[in-house]
């Protein structure tokens, strides 16, 4: 709130659009944060409804009055689509291609920038246009060949269409394409999970070995090899990663739990290990 009247304070003496963006950011926070409050969005109350509606009514206005203000900049129609986007879930008239105009304009005044590309193919993914929503990823990686979020975001989508296989070709095409890419080590990681998730451990435990030996500071190869150590009932191994993560990021929640599990004789979960079959 102290943030909102600032910036309308800001606004009324120099209502620049990045004035307006912002304060459209705050609205979609807001909003974020009256849902968060509802247990049961089937007992909404009226005063709930109506603060709801007010919010979004004035995120929509700032973005709006963004647009206006100057509409060959593309970050002004990428606000209006995120507003947008925030409600596609509930189903609001006319929202879906209101929301799909929006990033679509963005595109349209700065056809090199593969972001408006990335935003129309997660809301096609959102409402079960897959298809559509990978033509839109492979033309983002066409204008910006190391555009990670497009890989992973059609790789999410192959994966939960079972094409597994395919999923992990794509990525590996992403790091062969890209070589010396700074995202690449995270799209390496990226594949492990894949195999992890997937029920290839023996893939994943080469994957996650191969990054620590590459920087025995990741944390996250770290971690997720501690995972596979403990499925694979390697309890000492996997004591020896989180250890090592304890090194790096002293007195994690998590990293805590799972090291008071482990030295208890538990997994990770802090479920029993089950006996080894006869």
């Amino acid at each position: 709130d102290g943030a909102n009247a600032t910036l309308n304070s800001a606004i009324y003496l120099d209502p620049r659009d990045l004035y307006l963006r912002s304060a459209s950011e705050i609205g979609i926070l807001k909003l974020g944060k009256i849902l968060s409050s509802i247990d049961d969005i089937k007992k909404v109350t009226e005063e709930e409804k109506a603060q709801f509606r007010e919010t979004l009514k004035g995120a929509v206005l700032m973005a709006q009055e963004a647009v206006k203000k100057d509409p060959q900049n593309p970050d002004n129609w990428m606000q209006l689509g995120r507003i947008y986007e925030a409600i596609l879930p509930f189903d609001e008239k006319g929202i879906k291609d209101a929301l799909i105009f929006a990033y679509s304009e963005s595109f349209r005044v700065s056809p090199r920038d593969p972001r408006p590309l990335l935003a129309l193919a997660r809301v096609e993914n959102q409402i079960g246009s897959e298809d559509k929503a990978i033509a839109y990823l492979d033309e983002a990686i066409k204008i910006k060949k190391d555009f990670t979020p497009a890989y992973i975001m059609r790789a999410d989508i192959k994966v939960a269409d079972g094409r597994i296989t395919d999923a992990i070709a794509g990525l590996e095409n992403a790091v062969a394409q890209n070589v010396g890419s700074p995202d690449n080590a995270f799209i390496v990681l990226y594949i492990g999970a894949i195999y992890y998730k997937n029920g290839d451990i023996e893939s994943a435990q080469d994957i996650f070995e191969k990054l620590i030996l590459m920087n025995p500071n990741n944390v996250d190869a770290r971690y997720l090899l501690a995972l596979v150590y403990d499925k694979k009932q390697m309890t000492t191994k996997a004591i020896e990663q989180f250890e090592a993560i304890n090194k790096i990021i002293p007195n994690n929640d998590v990293v805590v739990s799972a090291l008071r599990n482990l030295q208890n004789g538990l997994r990770v979960s802090g479920e029993t290990i089950p006996l080894p079959e006869p």
